[in-house]
C-alpha cells in the first residue's frame, strides 16, 4: 500500500514504540472466523459437552468443535445445528474404521475466536470438567440425553 519494503514500516514502528503483532496474532486476524453467540447456542453446546462434545483449542486466539459418533445421522445433526448457528464445519464428515468392526464418523469446525472461551470455561490443565457455574436448562438436559443418555429397564421386580 505504501511501496516500501516492509522492514522499513517494521523499523518506524519500533522506532515509536509501537507494539508490533506477532506471527501469531497477524495469521489468527486473517484467518478468523466469528459468530454471534446466543443463550440458546450455550445451553446446546453445553448439553453436548456434557455428553461426547469436545472443543478443542491449539491457540491463544481461537478454538474449534469436534464431535465423534458411530451414528453418521447424529453427526449430520451437529454438522446442521452448528451451521444453523453460524459455526462451519472444517472438510467433510471423516469415516473412521479400525477394521474389528467398530466404525465412528467424526465432524470438526472451523476456528472461531467466539469459542475460545468456551473452551477455557470447560477444560482445565487439559481435563475436560464440568463448570461449577452450570446451571441446568431444558437444552442442556435435552441434549446431554441425546448425546450420552440412555433408558435401561430393570429385568428385576422390586417389591
Amino acid at each position: 500500500m505504501l511501496n516500501v519494503y516492509p522492514t522499513i514500516i517494521k523499523r518506524w514502528l519500533i522506532y515509536y514504540n509501537i507494539p508490533i503483532r506477532t506471527r501469531k496474532e497477524a495469521s489468527h486476524i486473517r484467518q478468523s472466523n466469528h459468530f454471534t453467540v446466543t443463550k440458546q447456542f450455550e445451553d446446546w453446546l453445553s448439553g453436548e459437552m456434557m455428553g461426547d462434545g469436545c472443543i478443542q483449542s491449539y491457540s491463544d486466539y481461537s478454538a474449534k468443535i469436534t464431535y465423534a459418533s458411530k451414528y453418521l445421522e447424529y453427526i449430520d445433526y451437529i454438522s446442521g445445528t452448528l451451521d444453523n448457528f453460524g459455526i462451519k464445519q472444517s472438510g467433510h464428515i471423516y469415516k473412521r474404521d479400525k477394521g474389528d468392526g467398530w466404525i465412528a464418523y467424526q465432524y470438526q469446525s472451523k476456528r472461531y475466536e467466539e469459542l475460545k472461551s468456551f473452551h477455557s470455561k470447560w477444560y482445565c490443565n487439559g481435563k475436560k470438567r464440568i463448570p461449577s457455574d452450570l446451571e441446568l436448562t431444558p437444552i442442556i438436559l435435552r441434549q446431554w440425553y441425546i448425546g450420552d443418555g440412555n433408558l435401561h429397564k430393570s429385568r428385576r421386580n422390586i417389591s
